[in-house]
């Protein structure tokens, strides 16, 4: 059996618990989410961009997808809301597709149905079966308009915080509610030009490893663990430093280190 195919049936054979939820790490930041009712993934992206080295593997070939119950966008940039990736569980599943304007409006020009899409805002709120999602202004320079989210599911919380950079809003959520499991991204910035034009100038791209702490921190979260560190030769770190740094500096907080196909779950 394929790589592809044997994380895919793990995630959908995988049986959640009562008051419990299970998150795989597809790579970049995405996440495939499950809970005794409801399959969702964010951000899901398992395609190649022409022009920048993809360090991991494709984890699941999209077609191949038949569960889903909802798919959770945080951006418009390619490995975020990417046609090659969306498309396929669109046909091959009744998914709702949820994400700020940015997203929502390349799926319309892809012909995803209306009735199959759901464009929120900050401040917006949007629930399904036992999932609630909370979608919250993201401080991405770099997009035409992102979110974060918390996310409440039977067996805890949730924060996804897509491409954001350290802002106050980390404060914000951790002071409105509790997190048990934050999913915040970390990398490399280039100190030069990198090879796609279009970061041509660009400086920083991700969170460095004392912003991710400090957003950790602020968040107040149980577990925090670095996303998008893999994905791209330009950024690549390794997320262990996170580790060790956390050691010296802040040592009330977990840093979880995730790599392709690994599972947490979590329990109230």
């Amino acid at each position: 059996m394929s790589w592809e195919k044997i994380l895919l049936t793990e995630i959908d054979d995988f049986e959640v618990k009562d008051r419990s939820v299970a998150a795989w790490f597809l790579g970049g930041v995405g996440l495939a989410v499950k809970t005794p009712d409801t399959m969702m993934y964010v951000d899901p992206y398992f395609g190649y961009h022409e022009s920048v080295q993809r360090m991991i593997a494709v984890p699941i070939e999209p077609s191949l997808i038949k569960r889903a119950d909802l798919v959770l966008l945080t951006h418009e940039h390619e490995d975020h809301c990417h046609e090659g990736s969306l498309a396929p569980i669109y046909r091959n599943t009744n998914a709702t597709f949820v994400g700020p304007q940015s997203a929502t409006g390349l799926m319309m020009q892809w012909g995803f149905a209306l009735d199959r899409i759901k464009q929120i805002q900050d401040g917006s709120t949007f629930s399904l079966k036992d999932i609630e999602i909370h979608a919250l202004e993201a401080n991405d320079p770099l997009s035409k308009g992102a979110l974060m989210y918390f996310i409440k599911t039977p067996g805890g919380t949730i924060f996804h915080g897509g491409d954001a950079w350290y802002s106050p809003g980390f404060a914000e959520v951790g002071k409105k509610w509790s997190v048990d499991l934050a999913f915040i991204n970390c990398g490399k910035n280039p100190p030069y030009t990198p090879t796609p034009e279009a970061l041509t100038g660009i400086t920083k791209l991700y969170m460095n490893p004392c912003e991710f702490l400090e957003a950790a921190r602020d968040l107040n979260a149980k577990k925090a663990i670095p996303i998008h560190w893999d994905i791209w030769r330009h950024s690549f770190l390794e997320p262990t430093i996170i580790q060790r740094m956390a050691r010296e500096w802040m040592p009330d907080i977990e840093i979880h280190i995730m790599r392709l196909g690994d599972r947490i779950t979590h329990s109230k």
